[in-house]
């Protein structure tokens, strides 16, 4: 039986560490189970610890993804996510 992935969006506010690293770890370790993706309310640029931290792991795709607001995600897929996850209370506003 087929089923189809569950669609996750990891919050936070700058879409910087946290998020990107929850997401990247979801897709390397549950990528049969889970899609997911993350976004921040006010968008800031990737850490460069969070992006040497997910090399250092071999989990790829920090470094070259585009850094996307909360508002964009939420157009392109708000009938789909399945799940939102805030990876900090300030995340949720």
């Amino acid at each position: 039986m087929f089923k189809r992935p569950l669609k996750v969006l990891f919050l936070c506010t700058g879409n910087s560490s946290r998020s990107q690293i929850a997401e990247g770890w979801a897709n390397h370790l549950f990528s049969h189970r889970v899609k997911a993706y993350s976004a921040g309310t006010g968008p800031a640029q990737v850490h460069p610890l969070a992006v040497k931290v997910m090399k250092e792991a071999r989990v790829e795709g920090t470094e070259e993804k585009k850094l996307k607001a909360f508002r964009e995600v939420r157009d392109a897929i708000k009938r789909s996510i399945q799940e939102l996850l805030t990876v900090e209370i300030d995340g949720l506003y």
